[in-house]
């Protein structure tokens, strides 16, 4: 009798348990609250967004970012100016993700730091450099000018500028998706648009 006793008060406990962790979940659902189950994933997903950036991978970064199509840069010919700074500037991305993210309803931003070239640093080399070169040069193009004084102005020691950012995701079939927000703009315009 004792036996079938303790079975009882065993199997009602954990009726009881499997109860009320159900009625906490449909409780937080219903005030909208947020888990995060794999706090890995959000650094990680932060992590991919900035790899597809460094290395233009415009496709990746797409299927990274929620509902949002064509996120290539507008940047000139392979052979211009604009490319050789752009470049430059991909090249020297760096970044570190905090350890804490915040969430807000459905939303969770990951702080990033980012250490790059700053791009208004460099343009104001070349504006320092153009008339030298233009004074020498009177069998180029302007375009052809201008590329060499992008060179000139990049073979200096780079200056570096270092923004914090704050990247949102939000899980969308079973991937979190970046929100475009103006950290993405920021980034996409090498901190000139920010």
């Amino acid at each position: 009798m004792t036996r079938r006793k303790k079975r009882i008060i065993c199997w009602t406990i954990t009726g009881l348990l499997f109860a009320l962790s159900v009625l906490l979940v449909v409780l937080s659902g219903l005030t909208g609250q947020t888990w995060i189950t794999d706090s890995d994933g959000i650094p990680v997903a932060a992590d991919a967004v900035m790899t597809a950036i460094r290395n233009g991978d415009w496709n990746t970064l797409e299927t990274l970012v929620l509902n949002v199509q064509n996120l290539s840069p507008q940047v000139d010919g392979e052979n211009s100016a604009q490319m050789l700074v752009w470049d430059a500037y991909l090249d020297s991305l760096q970044w570190n993700c905090l350890d804490t993210f915040e969430v807000q309803g459905a939303k969770v931003t990951q702080q990033v730091t980012v250490t790059c070239l700053d791009i208004s640093t460099v343009t104001g080399y070349m504006a320092e450099i153009l008339p030298e070169i233009s004074d020498n040069a009177l069998n180029i193009t302007s375009d052809q000018a201008l590329y060499q004084v992008a060179e000139a102005a990049l073979s200096r020691k780079l200056p570096l500028a270092q923004h914090e950012v704050a990247l949102s995701f939000v899980r969308r079939d079973g991937w979190w998706k970046l929100v475009p927000n103006n950290a993405l703009l920021a980034l996409l315009s090498g901190f000139s648009a920010a």
